[in-house]
């Protein structure tokens, strides 16, 4: 199920703004009236680009001859959707497109009934609604197995009304869950129990339904001796949510969506009406684990590669055997984009191709770790921003990414091989600071995957200022820890993106393929300083290197922690020749300031020929609780005022 489509979640638009909200839908799919469209003219008023009007969804399980048969162990599973989406304004118009990608194998067509119209009140006061056609779909191959199926609405614009209606079938072992809460949300969902599965239904970040009905439907004479068994339809509805919020640095505040979770609890055969209990432990599922061929087997076949691997890390200098495997691994084989829990396909194949998931790269690397004698285990995780495990109901698809724990006379690293530039003991930002479950046969142990991960980003500068007022700078920027790592992987380490497109010149860089090295950045530009009429020079010494806007502006009610991730630590060393026939007429005062939410550091010092001044920004957590976001605003702006305080020269003529 890790990548079947939640059409909740990647169909529906995702809209800011105001909380309005209407009683669940009561018309007639396909008709709109001129008074339900200018009823919704009326959120205007709420400043969206676009509304959801009302999110319908229906589960259900089809009656499946495989699955009575024997032949599958899971029945059929349908997920509708039904929506409504009001376009309130030109940049608002993207919300006619809708994406729904699916597991190219997991059925021969895996969206079907799609239906929709594009309603328009034209000049005389009339609806208009224009059908989908098969033109305005189209399916495209997304790779590792999937293809999209992208709906793009016709005459979509600032005002039309859009309407979606289809269904998605899979067979999996788990239902999704199904979110009411977006951004101004109408969601209910109608729940066809399968009688041969037992799902548990749990509501999440609420305490109760707006409103429930649960129905029984008797099940219909199949053939002459052949009956159906009853089945329950549960309705469970919730309507006036507030919009949830959109903010920066929130790690998973998915948690705090409003939205209903089925735990499996058990199975019954169609044929033998012999009964399958879920109700397991994380020690269970770890068991389970090692003698699955995608996970266990797959460490041991990947061990016996080791013979080969040995003879080609033998000939690296340096560093221990663990980071002679890690480097191999991450150098050698390229991650496919795909993360997962589970490994894709076999060794072999991974060996012949050089390209993998995620968990075919690191369960691969846990295979030569083990083989060459060090103490290494996979760790499974829920990815950042993709909401936490479920302690309650243990089960291995409740994680989508695993990475590789280490321990070694170094200590306890953490290891992701598909992350091409990380160094050793280096995770990328998904899987940075997160719980991850150790995968050790018959045992639970959780444990954080927190290293010492700073995001260095030290700046030097030197500045030469003419009689004229224009300053040549010269620039060193060096980039270490996840700094390094994101800007490697962001851009390659372009020199020009760090530089700026336009005013630098001869900009390069130094280990710009070296993971786990400093990257280094050099560059040269001209400013303009800004002279007085007497001559007097104001210098703005950071212009170069200014760290730019507040990154927490964003909003002045904060709702959740802010996780920062990597913790940033900025330092800046600037030298200014003092230009000819001048002298200093004023510096920046000094400062310093730490109370436990920053630190930050500013000295400015004039010496016979040159002023130099070194500064420091950093934070003294990477997690803060929601309180302390507005203090960690004023801190920052208080680092952004210092930095923007100028240096005055005045030509020595002018002084006494």
């Amino acid at each position: 199920m890790g990548r079947f489509l939640y059409l909740y979640a990647t169909c529906l638009v995702w809209v800011c703004g105001s909380v309005w909200a209407q009683e669940p839908r009561t018309h007639e799919f396909g008709r709109m009236t001129v008074r339900e469209f200018m009823e919704s003219e009326r959120l205007r008023e709420t400043g969206a680009e676009a509304v959801v009007l009302y999110s319908l969804g229906d589960y259900a399980f089809l009656h499946d001859d495989w699955f009575m048969e024997g032949k599958e162990p899971f029945p059929v599973f349908s997920a509708g959707l039904e929506t409504r989406i009001k376009i309130l304004s030109p940049e608002g118009v993207r919300y006619g497109m809708f994406e729904f990608p699916y597991e190219e194998f997991s059925w021969p067509d895996g969206i079907f009934d799609i239906e929709g119209f594009t309603h328009n009140m034209d000049d005389s006061g009339r609806i208009v609604s224009v059908p989908l056609k098969l033109s305005d779909m189209s399916d495209a191959d997304a790779g590792a197995g999937e293809r999209v199926r992208r709906i793009v609405f016709p005459d979509v614009r600032d005002g039309s009304v859009v309407e979606l209606r289809c269904v998605q079938r899979s067979r999996h072992t788990r239902m999704p869950e199904w979110r009411f809460q977006r951004g101004i949300p109408v969601s209910e969902l109608v729940y066809t129990t399968c009688p041969y599965l037992g799902y548990s239904p749990v509501l999440k970040g609420a305490r109760r339904y707006d409103y429930t009905e649960k129905r029984v439907v008797k099940g219909r004479q199949r053939a002459a001796y052949e009956y159906e068994p009853d089945y329950l339809v549960l309705r469970y509805g919730m309507k006036n949510l507030p919009a949830f919020p959109q903010e920066e640095y929130a790690g998973n505040a998915v948690d705090a969506v409003v939205r209903l979770v089925f735990r499996p609890e058990f199975s019954l055969s169609p044929r033998t009406g012999a009964r399958t209990s879920y109700t397991r432990t994380w020690r269970q599922v770890n068991t389970e684990l090692s003698k699955e061929r995608d996970f266990g087997k797959y460490v041991q076949a990947a061990a016996k590669e080791y013979r080969k691997v040995r003879e080609a890390v033998s000939g690296e200098a340096g560093g221990s055997v663990a980071r002679q495997l890690y480097a191999y691994v991450r150098d050698n084989y390229a991650w496919n984009g795909v993360q997962v829990a589970c490994a894709s396909g076999r060794v072999a194949d991974l060996v012949r191709s050089r390209e993998g998931s995620s968990a075919d790269l690191n369960l691969f690397l846990a295979g030569l770790l083990c083989a060459a004698g060090t103490d290494a285990v996979p760790v499974l995780l829920r990815v950042r921003g993709s909401g936490s495990v479920e302690r309650e109901a243990p089960s291995k698809d409740a994680f989508n990414d695993v990475v590789i724990r280490v321990t070694d006379e170094e200590g306890v690293h953490f290891l992701d091989a598909s992350e091409r530039f990380a160094g050793f003991g280096e995770l990328p930002a998904r899987c940075a600071d997160m719980e991850g479950l150790v995968a050790e046969p018959d045992t639970e142990e959780w444990v954080m995957l927190s290293q010492e991960q700073v995001a260095f980003d030290g700046r030097e500068v030197g500045i030469v200022v003419d009689t004229a007022g224009i300053a040549d700078v010269s620039v060193v920027r060096t980039f270490d820890g996840a700094a390094a790592m994101n800007l490697r992987g962001g851009c390659g380490g372009s020199a020009r993106m760090v530089a700026g497109e336009e005013g630098a010149s001869a900009a390069r860089t130094e280990a710009c393929d070296e993971p786990g090295k400093p990257l280094v950045v050099r560059y040269v530009c001209t400013e303009e300083v800004e002279r007085e009429e007497d001559g007097t020079l104001r210098l703005a010494p950071f212009g170069a290197v200014f760290p730019g806007d507040n990154p927490f502006g964003q909003t002045t009610v904060r709702h959740f922690p802010v996780d920062i991730v990597f913790r940033p630590v900025d330092v800046y060393r600037v030298r200014i020749a003092i230009p000819q026939g001048y002298r200093v007429k004023s510096l920046p005062s000094g400062m310093k300031v730490e109370d436990g939410i920053s630190r930050f550091t500013y000295e400015a010092v004039a010496g016979e020929n040159e002023v130099v001044i070194e500064a420091e920004f950093s934070l003294s957590e990477s997690r803060y609780p929601a309180s302390a976001y507005a203090l960690l605003r004023k801190r920052y702006d208080g680092m952004l005022d210092a930095l923007s305080r100028p240096v005055v020269f005045e030509p020595e003529e002018l002084l006494p």
